[in-house]
């Protein structure tokens, strides 16, 4: 039955209803942490905030798709619910180091919650710091010096921000910063943010949320220095970040059922038991992003063939197109075989055994080994597609000749209503439909 065609939206959640994949108890141990570095229980029994005398930064790690900035959405809400402060900045929203440092200054003295009659000489002494860093920021030789002017126990901008900490501490609630998307950043900009949350923006009181890939941001760093390595950028960010928390990958039975359910959406077929669509998910599916963009992907193209092929085998022709390219790659061989109808297996076979061998993966000493696990996904889930006994064999060839008719052959052995691509002429509607995808 033909069902409403809904894409999935790519953007984060925003609240832990919203959330199908048990992020919760991840998000109230983060929370738990904050807390504990900005509350105190009085000899009252009750729950207080106390004098944070220091700054506090955490890291949030996560591969792209991996749902950093929804951890964060979760986090916020989970810390409104316990009454501590949290805002959004976006550096990537500035295109100049004095432009993030402003906005950064002006973001803290919105939120920051002082004591009302100390809020003109908090404003005032922010002002003065600011005014301090900025005449030593124009260029980044220059603001490499203010970093490490100001941190002299000698300089104006010291005893400024010696001030402010003071009055942070003794006036202020906590605030925590939410800074997510530091991988849209140049490499310049990566760099000036973490000098700027580390060493300027240091203030007692404050808290910043970093979610970032942690391996890109220090393959980023690396580029600042002469002949850096990724390591150089590692240890700088071990370095900037004190509290670093990597996001646990998703469980694959998690993103099989989320899968499964949003397929159900739009067709009848149920693959939570069908191995090569399990096989596939486990082996090749990592992030949500993935899934949804697998799911997007198979509603428009089945809102597109209309029918033309047998749901569960588009099902596995997009997956395979996404995630495993070089599969993909050997279908069309096999597209182009059949389409040409004149290949013979030997011919074929050897197309594909040459495809296969410029991939490592499948080398041992140099020729082509079927007995590695990569190998035989390949095999598995191009048998399960065509019904052929292997994946270097032509399965219509074993029915092809000139005492039978092809297509008379498949019309008195295949059900019509099931276009699955046993019929290898199914296969050439697909390609030919979506005629992109050859080029692809």
């Amino acid at each position: 039955m033909k069902k409403k065609i809904d894409l999935l939206s790519d953007k984060s959640i925003l609240s832990i209803e919203q959330d199908e994949f048990d992020r919760a108890s991840f998000v109230d141990a983060i929370a738990d942490v904050i807390e504990s570095q900005t509350t105190d229980v009085n000899a009252k029994k009750i729950k207080e905030f106390k004098d944070v005398r220091e700054n506090m930064i955490v890291g949030i790690y996560g591969s792209w798709g991996f749902g950093k900035s929804s951890i964060i959405n979760l986090l916020d809400e989970n810390l409104n619910n316990r009454k501590i402060k949290s805002v959004y900045f976006n550096p990537w929203m500035y295109g100049s180091e004095e432009k993030l440092i402003h906005s950064l200054f002006e973001l803290i003295l919105e939120n920051s919650g002082i004591v009302k009659k100390f809020e003109k000489e908090f404003v005032d002494l922010l002002k003065q710091y600011q005014s301090i860093i900025s005449v030593v920021t124009p260029s980044v030789g220059k603001f490499t010096k203010a970093v490490v002017d100001y941190n002299k126990e000698n300089s104006s901008a010291y005893y400024c921000k010696e001030k402010i900490d003071k009055l942070l501490s003794n006036k202020a609630k906590p605030l925590v910063i939410f800074i997510d998307d530091v991988d849209r950043l140049s490499k310049h900009e990566v760099h000036i943010l973490l000098k700027t949350i580390r060493l300027i923006a240091s203030f007692n009181h404050v808290i910043y949320v970093m979610a970032f890939d942690f391996d890109m941001v220090a393959k980023s760093i690396k580029e600042n220095y002469v002949d850096g390595t990724t390591e150089d950028g590692k240890a700088f960010l071990e370095k900037i970040i004190q509290i670093p928390i990597r996001i646990p990958e998703i469980k694959s039975d998690a993103l099989l059922k989320y899968a499964v359910k949003h397929l159900k959406l739009t067709t009848d077929i149920d693959l939570s038991k069908d191995p090569i669509f399990k096989l596939i998910i486990e082996q090749y599916f990592h992030t949500p992003r993935d899934i949804k963009r697998f799911i997007n992907s198979f509603r428009f193209t089945q809102m597109y063939l209309k029918g033309i092929v047998f749901e569960r085998d588009l099902v596995i022709l997009e997956l395979v197109r996404l995630k495993i390219g070089s599969l993909f790659e050997i279908f069309k061989i096999y597209y182009l075989a059949i389409k040409n109808g004149k290949t013979d297996d030997e011919t074929y076979s050897t197309s594909i055994i040459e495809y296969l061998k410029k991939d490592f993966r499948f080398l041992n000493n140099g020729t082509l080994s079927e007995q590695g696990s990569e190998f035989r996904n390949y095999n598995k889930i191009f048998c399960s597609l065509f019904g052929s006994n292997h994946i270097k064999s032509l399965r219509y060839q074993n029915v092809h000749n000139q005492y039978i008719d092809y297509d008379t052959f498949v019309n008195n052995n295949l059900h019509q209503q099931y276009k699955n691509l046993n019929n290898p002429f199914m296969l050439v509607d697909y390609f030919e439909k979506v005629p992109d995808l050859v080029k692809s």
